[in-house]
């Protein structure tokens, strides 16, 4: 299973993508999700957790709570075996 995510106003455009993708993505189900940071938030999401978490460009506030949550969010989020991928050009 594959879950995507991003804030509430890019939720709509990232369905979108997956539909018109939906042909190259296959058999393996596909959610749209939307995630803000935090442990509460991730947990609704993915109760679970996950194997492997990639993010890009996810930050777009350079403020303590902001990081603070996304440590929460990814801490929650990645099973013990897991792994986090992250990639970002500050700006």
């Amino acid at each position: 299973e594959v879950v995507l995510t991003d804030l509430s106003q890019g939720v709509e455009l990232l369905q979108k993508n997956v539909a018109l993708n939906s042909a190259a993505l296959g058999e393996t189900p596909i959610k749209v999700e939307e995630l803000r940071w935090g442990k509460e938030a991730a947990e609704k999401v993915m109760p679970s957790g996950c194997d492997v978490v990639i993010g890009c460009e996810v930050i777009y506030q350079h403020d303590d709570e902001t990081a603070q949550a996304l440590v929460e969010a990814m801490s929650f989020l990645i099973r013990e075996d897991g792994i986090c991928l992250m990639a970002y050009e500050f700006r």
